[in-house]
This record gives C-alpha cells, structure tokens and sequence, in this order.
C-alpha cells in the first residue's frame, strides 16, 4: 500500500503495489428473495452475452450474509445441478462457493438458482460464476455484498449523458476517454453504488453498428464499484433499429433493484415514448416493494417538463406522466434522478412530489463544461444530501496511462487536482507480476 498526499499540483506516480491509496485534497435485517410469481425483469428480446438474466453489470444483485439471491439464466445452457460462485481477483481467495437452495423452471426458457450467501465472503463487488458440467458462465460486477448489515446509507455517484462513441469523429473519441477518466475517478472514490440515467451510448447510425456498445462494456468491467442504469434516447436509437445491444451488454431495458431498505426503479423512457405494459409492470413491483422505505426513480427525460406517454389508435396521446406522479405521490418515493438536459437542475417538493434531480452530462459539451458527477448521500430514513452543482473531473481527475488489467508489470497515473479539501482515492491495479 503506497500512500501519497497532494495539493493543488499534478502528480505523476508508478505504481508498484496492487492497490494504491491516495489523500488527495478536492472540493467539496436480511429480506427474503424475489416472490415466486414476480421477476425482477421483464422479457428480453435478445440473449444476454454471458447467458444469466439477473443479476446483470447494469442491474446487480445486493446482498448480506445468510440471505437467498434469485439467479436467472438461460435454461438450455445448464445441463446439469449448477454450481454458483463469487469471483473477485481483489480478495485473498478469489472464488467463494455459494449454497445451492434450489433450482426452478420458471419458464419461457429461463431457470431461477435460489443461493445462500455464507459468512466469510470479504465486502466488495464480484462476478457471478455459473458452473454446469463444461459449461461456465460468468456475469461480471454483478453481486455486491454488503457483510453482516445493509447500510444506514448509500454514498451515490450519479453520472448520465456520457454519448460514449468509437466512430473516428473527434467528439466521440473525447467523449469516450473523459468516461474512462470518470471510470477511475469513480473507482477512487469508491462510493457504495454508481447510478447512470442514460445516453451511455451516442446514437448510432445502422442496425448493426455493435461497436460502441461492445466498447462501453469493455470499460464497464473496470468498475470496482456497482452500477445501476437505464437506458436514454440515444441508446434507444439501437431499439429503433430492432438492435436489442442494451440488453445483450447492460441488462434489461427496464426493471427493479431492490435491496435491505431502499429500491430503484428503472423507467425505460424510450424517444419519450413510454408503452402501457411498461407502466402496468412497474405498478406491480411498486405496489410489492411499498413497505421499502427509500424508494428511487430513475428515468432519463425529467419527467416534471417533458411529455412522455403513447399513441392509442382511439384516444390519440395518452401521457404517462400522471402515473408517474402517482406512484411519487402515494408512494412516498424519496428521489427521482435524471438526465438529457445537460444542466444541473434540482426540483423541490411542493413544486413536485419528490426531490427530483437532473445532473449535467458527462460528455464534452464545453471547454469549461464537461465530465461531470454528482455525489449523493440516501439515508435509509429517506432523506438525501448531495452536491451542488454537479463536480467534474476538471478539478479532480485520474488519468491510467498504462492498462491496468494485469498485462504489465508496472503502471503510472496521473491524479489532478484543484481542490481545497481532502479525499481518499482508491486505485485499483492487476499487475501480471508483483513482488513484495
């Protein structure tokens, strides 16, 4: 462990150890698993890359010790009695066995693995690693354990509007380097969960154009932190096009992640276009998780001034927007988070009916305007903090200059800083060799 302390100055510092921990100054009870007749997903319209449906990299799974997970993956490629492990090659053991509770044909081709997480298992983020005879299927950052307790509160980093793109136009390839920066930077501060609403992606141009989808999770993978996303109208425009690569990538279009004292639900809202059945889906698994405390929206187009709903070949528009205020309403939802502005903006009850949050973008909009997060706290009773207006990585930066995926022996990193008050930043580092 190397640890070094830097003031308003750009360092330039190899890493020698697997972990490297900066002071850096900047400013600024178990719950059962899902009910049988309920998924935590709806259908998919393509396979998902690794096989397993849920827990996903974009929709994860959160879990305390002696607590039952649902798994779901493809059924046809499990021939035999599964076995299910955690994988994470920053703990001393890197596999971690889990109980087997039992296996269910749930139909529609799709087989739920009920397992039980054992105590020892180290405080992180893995892979889900699904063994069957020859077949192995691995979904990475898809568990993270909490240990004994879930938390009194989740320390949040929300992130949208990135219009990450590998086509040779300089914008793209600018965009997708500053969310590379953020990736590290994410991973040093290393708060609870990162939360993404969207336009992770640029609009492509042609049904096929797989590329930047592939690329993006290529970077994914690189966070030592969970995610949760949904989907924004640039990343729709692959659904336009009949390319389901959202799903094939991230996970579900829509859905629920729910965990201990707080759940957040995805609103897949499409080009504005929000169909009934997603509506009728969502009500179901709000009215069941209605007892959960802290209860968060995620949706790209901010709801409070944007029309969203769909055509009826008889009643013509019919906006969604009053169900969504519904459920804010009756359910005493705690936040709603959002993009597609690229502003900052902050919507109070009474003018609405919850704390609703709209974050500047991540991509490059301006020589002063560009690779932005917002840190934020949710308490389990409810109440939020965050900061305003939303930080961005000219301030504070890190910056790999080598891989770090463990095909070099050594790496050099450049961390940035402007700030005028402290922060610990945790880089992650594989290293194909190490020494003490």
């Amino acid at each position: 462990m190397i640890k070094v302390r830097i003031s308003k100055i750009v360092a330039l510092i190899s890493i020698i150890s697997i972990l490297l921990t900066l002071s850096i100054p900047i400013v600024g009870t178990a719950v059962s698993a899902t009910p049988d007749s309920v998924l935590p997903f709806p259908d998919y319209h393509t396979d998902p890359l690794n096989g397993i449906f849920y827990p996903r990299l974009g929709t994860p799974a959160f879990v305390i010790y002696n607590e039952e997970m649902d798994i779901y993956a493809k059924k046809e490629l499990i021939g035999s009695a599964p076995s299910v492990y955690l994988r994470s090659l920053f703990t001393e053991g890197y596999e971690y066995a889990l109980e087997v509770a039992a296996t269910e044909d749930v139909g529609e081709g799709v087989l739920k693995i009920t397992v039980k997480v054992p105590e020892g298992i180290p405080e992180g983020l893995f892979n889900l690693t699904i063994k069957s005879g020859a077949t192995e299927l691995t979904e990475p950052n898809a568990v993270y354990v909490f240990g004994q307790k879930y938390p009194e509160k989740l320390n949040v980093i929300h992130i949208t509007d990135n219009h990450y793109g590998v086509r040779r136009k300089a914008k793209l390839l600018k965009n997708r380097e500053l969310f590379r920066q953020l990736i590290a930077l994410v991973n040093g501060l290393r708060p609870d969960i990162m939360v993404h609403t969207g336009d992770l992606i640029d609009g492509i141009a042609k049904a096929d154009e797989e590329d930047p989808f592939k690329s993006m999770y290529q970077d994914l993978v690189r966070l030592r932190v969970p995610l949760i996303v949904v989907q924004g109208n640039n990343d729709n425009t692959a659904v336009e096009k009949g390319s389901y690569f959202w799903e094939k990538y991230f996970g579900p279009l829509y859905g629920v992640v729910k965990f201990g004292s707080y759940s957040f639900f995805l609103l897949d809202a499409d080009t504005g276009r929000v169909q009934p059945e997603q509506i009728s889906w969502l009500d179901e698994r709000i009215e069941l998780y209605k007892d959960v405390p802290v209860k968060v929206l995620m949706i790209h187009y901010p709801y409070h001034t944007e029309e969203l709903g769909y055509f009826h070949k008889e009643k013509g528009f019919v906006s969604v927007v009053p169900n969504i205020t519904n459920w804010l309403e009756s359910y005493k939802f705690s936040l709603v988070l959002m993009g597609h502005w690229h502003v900052d903006n902050i919507t109070r009850p009474p003018q609405v009916p919850a704390l609703s949050i709209v974050s500047n973008a991540g991509q490059y909009d301006d020589v002063d305007d560009y690779g932005h997060y917002r840190p934020i706290t949710i308490w389990a009773d409810g109440s939020v903090d965050f900061i305003n207006p939303a930080p961005s990585i000219a301030t504070l930066s890190v910056k790999y200059l080598q891989r770090y995926d463990g095909s070099t022996t050594g790496v050099s990193v450049i961390v940035t800083n402007k700030g005028t008050s402290e922060v610990n930043l945790i880089l992650p580092v594989v290293l194909s060799k190490y020494q003490e």
